[in-house]
């Protein structure tokens, strides 16, 4: 008797900031590895599918500006963030047509307690067994599935390059510090201002107000050229490495 062939898997992404872009073959490939069998990309809302993987990046989902201003405020007093208090994360339940329903969030936002079957994020509290380890920067900044082309910097990057030991020659770098800033946050500002004391820091990006300079995937390329690579992020949470680190 023959074997009847499986039919794929259907997975639909929802409340995604964008298009969904590369890392769609992220996820493909993950699932399939989970499933054993080819998944099948849907974009029919309506339709029902087998997975549905729903994000923190959609219109309106995001924190509102009092939470994260409460978060803020949290963060530094002496007990730190209380990391069970729901204002930390979205107000967000899954919606049907959808077997099995996955909340996904590889930024500082903490998974939304809910009906959710499973939890992809940078979470490294279990959430009753249903959340999985995964830091945005495997996904956007590594070949720790598939190999990957970085949209912010153009190029790929392997495993084996970031554990692999520096071989650079400083001095063959003419400049001091480099800084790729998107949003003008106070602590960068006057983070780069206390830096700039030392050497000069050149700022690339959106607040640099260059068009030249603000393509993210002249990162490496412009990096070349300076002996350090001032990389931030906004907040510290357990589990939580930004992407901006692999990337310097």
């Amino acid at each position: 008797m023959e074997s009847k062939e499986l039919a794929p898997v259907t997975l639909r992404f929802r409340r995604w900031a964008g298009p969904v872009g590369p890392e769609a073959n992220f996820f493909r490939e993950l699932f399939s590895r989970a499933t054993g069998r080819e998944i099948k990309i849907i974009e029919n809302t309506a339709q029902n599918v087998d997975i549905q993987i729903e994000s923190v990046y959609g219109e309106g989902e995001a924190p509102s500006l009092s939470s994260r201003a409460f978060r803020f405020l949290q963060s530094h007093m002496p007990n730190g963030i209380d990391f069970e208090d729901r204002r930390f994360s979205t107000n967000q339940q899954p919606t049907g047509n959808a077997k099995f329903r996955v909340f996904f969030t590889g930024e500082n936002e903490r998974p939304p307690q809910g009906r959710w079957d499973a939890y992809l994020s940078f979470d490294v509290h279990s959430y009753e067994g249903r959340n999985t380890y995964l830091p945005l920067w495997w996904i956007t900044s590594s070949d720790i599935l598939i190999p990957t082309v970085s949209p912010y910097l153009g190029k790929a990057i392997t495993i084996n390059q970031m554990m692999s030991t520096r071989k650079m020659d400083f001095e063959a770098r003419p400049k001091f510090c480099a800084a790729f800033i998107g949003k003008a946050y106070p602590f960068r500002m006057q983070s780069i201002s206390a830096l700039s004391k030392i050497g000069k820091v050149d700022v690339f990006g959106a607040v640099a107000r260059n068009t030249r300079q603000t393509r993210a995937d002249e990162k490496f390329t412009i990096s070349q050229n300076y002996k350090f690579v001032f990389a931030f992020e906004n907040d510290y949470f357990p589990g939580y490495v930004t992407e901006k680190l692999p990337e310097a």
